[in-house]
């Protein structure tokens, strides 16, 4: 217990003190007190009186800036005492003044023996407050080590690493917690949102599209993806493929009706990717894999890039890669790849205004060169029924044009703009439907570019996703169905 000051003989401004507290008049005594200390500014027993006063008043406005000051005085006297310095902090704490409470902290966390769990929450709480979230998951850490069947360290752990690269920490401790606590909502919500947003999953894949040249693929995968140690993430996939054109009808031949052969040809393909969840803001990624064809190509893929999510307004990809020309059938029978780099970005300006691009550069082994860029800006509501209008312009040109389109399809007028309207229906983790209705206009031609997008939950673990539409401009459009069933472990 702190003892109260001892009178100096003559010292009259201990006597009122004394006489104060005698009559029960902590809060007159108090600024008296106050006074006194700081006149004896490095007399440790007029510090203390001063915050055994504080102590006493604790109803009056100033009592707690009073106590502050003595006991920041009482540490400058004996900077080894703990007890005063963790009661420091913890005042500075609930002053809202966690700049002058963080070297208190610093000093009670240096000490390796420190295992307090009073100390360890305040630690936290400070060093939280001054976005020191990496000493904050430290301090955390060792609070529960004391006392591992306390859940509150372990909640504020999971929220502080939930939404972060180091979600694994936060897995964790909502296995954990679930074995301290009664099942809440609260818990079985943020389960649920790790096992959607990292998930591991396998999927079976389905995509067939047909263009305004006769050219059409169908495509079957099987894709997994798997998060492991290290905050690596691994995706693998496998696919099977067939290429089809209608070509030029022979001649008719005496008495015989013409028809148009179908040339077609079978691609293999498999790929890895590794992601490694390095930052917050920055996710490099690495991807390797190869095609193979009936007609006995082999055309190795490989690719470097990084997933963005920066400030919380701008996401996207940029990459550099080398893959298949994947265009046309010809392009497939000549062996045709493309390599370049590209970016696609989208950024969100404000919640209800964005802007999404597309840039890519790519080199084709033919010695041709295309050139693409996408820009779409649109505004849209929240809430589960969104509205959603958009206009976009887009630039795609090859170097060396291709009159024929053969062996793929160049465009002579490189410009294309358009509009179009979505409307989407969506519950977080269950469902999302979305109908889009556009036009696209290319020079003098206009045409119509509708959409659908299906995706649910169809139960626990069975991932449905369907999307058909019109994709590309009037000068070269595909009618392209994307679909994948998957099972969410």
């Amino acid at each position: 217990m702190l003892a109260t000051s001892r009178p100096v003989w003559g010292d009259q401004d201990q006597d009122r003190i004394a006489a104060l507290l005698a009559q029960g008049d902590v809060a007159g005594a108090l600024p008296l007190a106050l006074a006194r200390a700081r006149r004896l500014v490095d007399d440790k027993g007029a510090w203390e009186q001063v915050f055994k006063v504080a102590g006493w008043a604790s109803q009056e406005p100033a009592s707690a800036s009073a106590a502050i000051e003595a006991l920041q005085h009482l540490v400058a006297l004996s900077p080894e005492d703990r007890t005063l310095r963790l009661n420091l902090a913890q005042r500075l704490l609930w002053a809202k003044r966690t700049n002058d409470a963080l070297p208190h902290v610093e000093w009670l966390l240096a000490r390796p023996g420190e295992r307090d769990p009073v100390a360890l929450e305040v630690a936290t709480w400070v060093l939280l407050d001054q976005k020191r979230s990496e000493e904050a998951q430290a301090a955390l850490r060792r609070w529960i080590e004391v006392v591992p069947e306390d859940p509150r360290p372990r909640w504020i752990l999971a929220d502080l690493t939930h939404w972060s690269v180091h979600w694994r920490e936060a897995r964790d401790q909502y296995r954990a917690i679930a074995r301290l606590e009664r099942p809440s909502e609260k818990l079985e919500e943020r389960q649920e949102a790790l096992r959607h947003d990292h998930p591991t999953d396998w999927r079976g894949e389905l995509v067939a599209w047909a263009d305004n040249f006769d050219n059409a693929f169908t495509g079957t995968a099987v894709a997994a993806t798997s998060p492991l140690p290290s905050r690596l993430v691994l995706s693998l996939r496998a696919e099977l493929g067939v290429w089809r054109q209608r070509l030029a009808p022979a001649p008719p031949s005496a008495g015989a009706p013409s028809e148009a052969p179908r040339d077609q040809l079978t691609t293999y393909g498999a790929q890895a990717r590794l992601r490694i969840e390095a930052w917050n803001s920055v996710w490099p990624e690495l991807w390797v894999g190869a095609e193979a064809d009936a007609a006995g190509h082999r055309t190795p893929i490989v690719g470097a890039g990084a997933q963005l999510s920066i400030g919380g307004w701008l996401f996207g990809r940029v990459f550099l890669q080398h893959d298949r020309h994947r265009v046309s059938l010809e392009a497939v029978r000549e062996n045709l790849t493309a390599t370049g780099p590209g970016c696609i970005l989208y950024a969100e300006a404000a919640r209800w205004l964005f802007f999404s691009s597309e840039l890519a550069l790519t080199w084709i082994n033919d010695g041709n060169q295309r050139t693409r860029g996408v820009l779409i800006a649109g505004v849209h509501n929240t809430g589960a029924l969104q509205l959603e209008p958009r206009i976009f312009a887009q630039y795609d040109r090859y170097r060396d044009a291709y009159p024929d389109a053969m062996p793929y399809f160049t465009p002579t007028e490189p410009w294309t703009y358009g509009s179009d309207l979505v409307v989407r229906y969506s519950l977080p983790r269950a469902i999302v439907a979305e109908a889009q209705i556009g036009v696209i206009k290319q020079g003098s031609l206009v045409a119509a570019r509708p959409g659908a997008l299906l995706k649910a939950e169809l139960a626990r673990h069975v991932l449905l996703s369907i999307s058909v539409g019109y994709v590309g401009s009037p000068e070269y459009h595909q009618t392209r169905l994307d679909a994948a069933l998957g099972w969410l472990f």
